[in-house]
């Protein structure tokens, strides 16, 4: 895989198989499909979305497409993101218009921070954005409510009972809750989707979105109250 070439011929035999059994009638029920069509992002279920597409980011095409039709819905939104790896979805949510605060605890942020400020400095983006390295869990959401909370940093249960705990007060009234990995695709990540699962029934003022409504693995809750 690290010839080029080779990559290549592996990802085009790939995707050929992937053109010649996508079915129109399927994509036609998928929840990216919009008709009529008014913007790019309506046009996503014509494409692949998977775990080849990603490079800084570790979103699917059609989540971010679902994420960016909340956030530019919103007038300058606060945008919490917990865990941000790269810093592609921190790239992404100030460029549709949020500030954000990101918070990471992985020690390669000391790497990776510089590389991503340098990024978002040359994109005029780095006043929008807070770079924080530390805990999800213990990080202070301080007074001022944000208005969609991204949980992407925990792989356990008790991980992510404990950022629930700390972010959801910090959520405003008619804000997003979004839990990547929400609907579990790999083994271990089934604890979070329990968790995940067990707070949306067990929260009155917690509304899931039904998740024939939400791609990929995301799970969306918005707060009532």
């Amino acid at each position: 895989m690290r010839d080029p070439h080779v990559r290549a011929e592996l990802l085009l035999s790939l995707s050929d198989r992937m053109a010649r059994v996508a079915d129109w009638d399927v994509a036609q029920a998928e929840p990216g499909f919009r008709a009529p069509v008014e913007h790019f992002e309506d046009l996503v279920w014509l494409f692949s979305s998977n775990w080849l597409n990603h490079r800084f980011t570790r979103l699917d095409l059609d989540e971010a497409a679902y994420l960016y039709r909340i956030l530019t819905a919103l007038d300058r939104p606060r945008v919490a993101e917990l865990g941000r790896f790269r810093g592609g979805s921190t790239v992404f949510y100030a460029a549709s218009g949020a500030r954000v605060t990101s918070i990471d605890g992985n020690p390669k942020q000391d790497v990776w921070g510089p590389e991503l400020e340098q990024v978002l400095d040359r994109l005029g983006l780095r006043e929008q954005v807070e770079l924080v390295v530390g805990d999800t869990r213990l990080h202070e959401p301080g007074e001022d409510p944000f208005d969609l909370v991204f949980f992407d940093a925990s792989v356990s249960g008790d991980g992510i009972r404990a950022e629930i705990e700390n972010w959801w007060p910090a959520l405003a009234v008619g804000g997003h809750a979004i839990f990547r990995d929400g609907r579990a695709q790999l083994p271990h990540l089934l604890p979070v989707q329990h968790e995940v699962a067990r707070f949306a029934r067990a929260t009155p003022e917690a509304d899931r979105r039904p998740d024939a409504a939400v791609p990929g693995c995301l799970v969306h809750v918005i707060k009532t109250s």
